[in-house]
C-alpha cells in the first residue's frame, strides 16, 4: 500500500485524490469555521530526508528525528487539509504555505472564503503572518502570545472584575473581557481576553508548586553553604541552572543573589509573578469580526478543542495510530501520513453517525474487538462481521451494515 501511494501517487496525485474526499466528506455542509493546527512525530529513522530532521518535539522530545502533520477540521470536526512537513520547522515560518494551502484546499470543497472563519493558536503568532491573515478574504479568530507590547497594555491595564461569565463547558465556566483594539503591524485587531476557571486553578497550582520548589532549591543551597563538610559547595551557576529547570520561562520573576565567601543566599518574588498569578489562564484572542459579541469569539476560539482531540486519536489513544512510523523515505512517509488522514476522515465519519454517549474510549474498544471474516462460498467472496455483542453492534447499525452481520 505505501509503494502504491507513494509512487504511484507522488505530491499532486495525493493532493488531488486528498481533494475527492474532501468534496465528499462535506459535500451540502459547506465549511463556515475551519481550525488549522500542526502536530509532529517521533521516529527512530538515523539519517536526514526531505520530512525527516532533528528537532525538538512538541511533547519536548529532543535529538529524535520528527515528521510534522498540519491539519485542519471543519467545524463539524471533520478533516478538510492535511500536509507533510519537515520536523524541524516552526509553526511561525509554516505558516505562509499552509495557510495558502488551507486557502486553496477550502475553495476546492466549494467554500466561498468570505464566509469561512480560520481558527488558529498563538503558535502562529508572527506580524508577516497576521498581516497574510488579514488580506485574506478569510475571517480570523486567533490566540496571540501575551507578551506583545500592545496586548500587554491591555492585560496591564485590566481588572479581573471587569470579566463577565459568558457560558458553561464540561471542563470549567468561561469568562472573558472585551479589550477594544490592538495594532499588530499594519492594522488594528480587535481582541478579547478570556479565561476558563478550571484552566485558570490549574495554571495556579502550577505556579505554587514552582515557588515550592524553588524556595526548596534556595533553602537547601543556603543551608550546604552555612554548614559547609564534603562535597562541592553551591555555587551561582548550580543553582541558577537548577532553577532555571523548575521555573522555566518564569525565571527571571525571581530575585535572588549568592555570595559564596559570606556564606549568603538572598531571595524575593518580584510583582512581575504577583501579576503573573493574578492573570493566570488568561488568554488573548485576536478577531477581525466586529460584530460577535466576546462570548461568540471566545467560544469560536475554543472549538480548537477538536483539533487537539483529533491529534490525541492519532498519539495516545492510538484509534488512527502514527506514532513512531519507521519509514524512511519521503515518498512512504508522505504516503503514511496520507493513510492517517484517510484514517481521521473515516473515524469521524463513523463518530457522526453513532449516538453522543459512546465516547473516543468506547469506539476504540469497539473497533478492537469488531472483526470480519471473509470466506469464499460458490465462488465469490462472503463477508460477515464476528465478535458482535452490545459493546461492538452501534458500529456495523450505524453504518448500515446490518446484512453482514451473523445471523
Amino acid at each position: 500500500m505505501y509503494q502504491f501511494l507513494g509512487e504511484e501517487f507522488g505530491e499532486e496525485k495525493v493532493k488531488e485524490a486528498q481533494e475527492k474526499l474532501v468534496r465528499r466528506a462535506v459535500a451540502g455542509d459547506g465549511v463556515e469555521e475551519c481550525c488549522f493546527d500542526t502536530t509532529d512525530y517521533c521516529t527512530y529513522v538515523e539519517d536526514d530526508t526531505k520530512y525527516l530532521r532533528i528537532g525538538r518535539s512538541k511533547e519536548g522530545v529532543v535529538g529524535r528525528r520528527l515528521v510534522g502533520l498540519a491539519l485542519a477540521l471543519n467545524n463539524q470536526g471533520v478533516p478538510v487539509f492535511g500536509e507533510a512537513y519537515p520536523g524541524n520547522r516552526n509553526d511561525v515560518e509554516l505558516f505562509p504555505g499552509l495557510f495558502e494551502g488551507v486557502c486553496e484546499r477550502l475553495e476546492a470543497a466549494g467554500s466561498d472564503l468570505k464566509k469561512v472563519t480560520l481558527i488558529f493558536d498563538r503558535g502562529f503568532d508572527g506580524k508577516d503572518n497576521f498581516e497574510m491573515a488579514w488580506q485574506s478574504p478569510l475571517n480570523i479568530v486567533a490566540a496571540v502570545r501575551r507578551n506583545r507590547k500592545t496586548v500587554r497594555e491591555v492585560l496591564d491595564s485590566l481588572e479581573l472584575e471587569e470579566f463577565q461569565k459568558s457560558y458553561e463547558t464540561s471542563y470549567g465556566e468561561c469568562y472573558v473581557y472585551e479589550g477594544g483594539k490592538v495594532d499588530i503591524g499594519e492594522h488594528s485587531w480587535r481582541v478579547v481576553l478570556s479565561y476558563h476557571d478550571s484552566t485558570r486553578e490549574k495554571v495556579r497550582e502550577k505556579m505554587d508548586e514552582q515557588e515550592q520548589e524553588a524556595e526548596e532549591v534556595l533553602t537547601e543551597s543556603l543551608d550546604r553553604l552555612e554548614r559547609g563538610g564534603p562535597g562541592r559547595p553551591p555555587t551561582k551557576n548550580s543553582v541558577r541552572k537548577k532553577l532555571e529547570k523548575v521555573l522555566g520561562k518564569r525565571y527571571h520573576c525571581l530575585d535572588w543573589s549568592l555570595d559564596p565567601k559570606a556564606k549568603n543566599l538572598d531571595w524575593s518574588w518580584t510583582k512581575e509573578w504577583d501579576r503573573k498569578y493574578e492573570l493566570a489562564g488568561i488568554l488573548p484572542i485576536i478577531t477581525d469580526q466586529d460584530d460577535w459579541t466576546a462570548g461568540r469569539v471566545a467560544k469560536t476560539y475554543f472549538q480548537r478543542k477538536d483539533i487537539e482531540d483529533m491529534f490525541h486519536l492519532t498519539k495516545k489513544a492510538l484509534i488512527v495510530p502514527v506514532e513512531p512510523p519507521y519509514v524512511k523515505e519521503d515518498h512512504l512517509i508522505r504516503a503514511h501520513l496520507f493513510l492517517t488522514f484517510i484514517g481521521l476522515l473515516c473515524y469521524q465519519h463513523i463518530k457522526r453517525k453513532l449516538s453522543n454517549t459512546m465516547t473516543d474510549d468506547d469506539i476504540k474498544s469497539a473497533m478492537k474487538e469488531l472483526d470480519m471474516v471473509i470466506a469464499t462460498e460458490d465462488g465469490s467472496l462472503q463477508f460477515k462481521l464476528a465478535n458482535v455483542n452490545e459493546e461492538t453492534r452501534p458500529l456495523p447499525t450505524a453504518m448500515n451494515l446490518e446484512q453482514y452481520l451473523p445471523e
